[in-house]
C-alpha cells in the first residue's frame, strides 16, 4: 500500500518531521545531522548496559543460590529454589553452578519473568538410572501453578501462571519424591 501526501499537506509533513528531528537533536545535544548517529550510539549503550546489569543480576543469584541447602527427603537431595525475578537463560546458568551440590538427587529452581513462571527440574543420573523421569515430574509439579511442561528424563521445563503457587509445587515436589521412594525407585 503506497500513502502520499501532497500540495500544503505535504509541506505540513515536512515541517512536522523537522521540528520532531530538530526537538530530538536538542535533546541529544547535537546537531540534527548527527541525531542518527547519537541514538544508534544510545542504543549500543543500552545493550551493553542490560548485559552487565543481566551479568551482575546472574552472580548475585549464583551466590544467594550457594547458601541454600538441599533437604533430604527420604535418602534423597532435594533442592527447590525460588529465585524471583529471572529468564530461563539465567535460571539454567544458575542450575549449572548447583547441580554438583545435589548429588544423587533433585534440584528445582523456579523463576519469575515476562511471561509468567518458569521451572527448571534437573535430575542426577543415578535418579534417571533408577527409573526416574525429570519430564514426567514436572508435568506434575507445573500442574500447581497451572502450567504444563515437559523435557528429557534428566532436565525438563515447565510455565505456569500462578506465582502465588510456588510454595504448593515445592510441596507437590517433596510428596513425589517421597512416593517415588515408597514405590522402590
Amino acid at each position: 500500500r503506497i500513502e502520499a501526501v501532497t500540495g500544503l499537506g505535504a509541506v505540513e509533513a515536512a515541517r512536522s518531521a523537522f521540528d520532531a528531528l530538530s526537538a530530538l537533536s536538542r535533546r541529544l545535544g547535537v546537531r540534527p545531522a548527527e541525531a542518527p548517529e547519537r541514538v544508534a550510539a544510545l542504543l549500543d549503550e543500552a545493550k551493553a548496559l542490560q548485559r552487565e546489569l543481566k551479568a551482575v543480576w546472574e552472580s548475585s543469584l549464583k551466590k544467594a543460590a550457594a547458601d541454600a541447602r538441599p533437604r533430604d527427603i527420604a535418602g534423597v537431595p532435594v533442592l527447590a529454589l525460588d529465585l524471583g525475578e529471572a529468564e530461563p537463560d539465567v535460571m539454567r546458568s544458575v542450575m549449572d553452578s548447583l547441580k554438583s551440590r545435589v548429588k544423587g538427587g533433585v534440584l528445582l529452581l523456579a523463576g519469575r519473568g515476562k511471561n509468567g513462571v518458569t521451572l527448571i527440574l534437573r535430575l542426577d543420573d543415578e535418579l534417571v538410572a533408577r527409573g526416574w523421569h525429570a519430564g514426567k515430574l514436572i508435568r506434575e509439579v507445573a500442574a500447581v501453578i497451572g502450567g504444563k511442561g515437559g523435557g528429557r528424563p534428566q532436565l525438563a521445563q515447565a510455565g505456569g501462571r500462578d506465582a502465588a503457587s510456588l510454595p504448593a509445587a515445592f510441596e507437590r515436589l517433596e510428596k513425589i519424591v517421597r512416593q517415588t521412594i515408597s514405590e522402590g525407585k
